[in-house]
């Protein structure tokens, strides 16, 4: 019995796979397209942040 259900779900997962495939452009594609590449960055060195209660800058310790 479980050869049964294994094989109508493999065969129904087959089926339905060219509806959920769909071509995305690539990251390339979209900086070209868009004309801009965003990229992040910190806002200080490691490990540390700025507290926006007193604008300080204090250092994270884990």
């Amino acid at each position: 019995m479980p050869t049964k259900i294994h094989k109508l779900l493999l065969s129904l997962a087959i089926a339905a796979a060219p509806f959920f495939s769909h071509a995305e452009e690539s990251t390339w594609d979209h900086i070209k397209q868009s004309g801009e590449l965003r990229v992040g960055v910190a806002q200080g060195e490691p490990w540390y942040f700025k507290d926006p209660a007193t604008g300080q800058w204090k250092r994270h310790w884990l």
